[in-house]
């Protein structure tokens, strides 16, 4: 049954994350809240690496699919997110906010894995 449900999950987000690089391209703006974007990407690039120390499973080569999709995704953020802030937002405020927002993701997730262990972390960060 976990295979299965990797499987369906790994699918149905996938398709998300490839939704969301289509209309952050076709609409040149970004498919993504900035908040769930550096979350999403810490957590899957976290469990991506930590998947390939390890005997290859099925979850750790969509967590490698979804780091991949989170790198597209976030390549639209920075390249067409500016244009939807207020004017007063210069691009070099915007790039420093978005590197932030990302190191605080990353600095959560080994928090948690720092807390919780394997795989307790990965669970209860995921609700994030």
């Amino acid at each position: 049954m976990d295979t299965f449900l990797s499987a369906v999950s790994g699918l149905a987000w996938t398709i998300v994350y490839v939704e969301a690089i289509r209309i952050g391209f076709r609409h040149k703006t970004y498919a993504m809240p900035l908040a769930a974007l550096g979350l999403s990407c810490a957590w899957e690039s976290t469990y991506a690496v930590r998947g390939l120390t390890g005997a290859i499973s099925l979850q750790g080569v969509v967590n490698i699919v979804w780091a991949l999709a989170d790198l597209a995704i976030g390549y639209t953020f920075f390249a067409f997110g500016c244009a939807e802030f207020p004017r007063f937002v210069t691009r070099q405020m915007f790039a420093i906010f978005g590197v932030l927002v990302f190191g605080a993701s990353y600095a959560v997730q080994w928090l948690f894995l720092a807390e919780f262990g394997d795989p307790d972390a990965a669970r209860y960060a995921a609700f994030l």
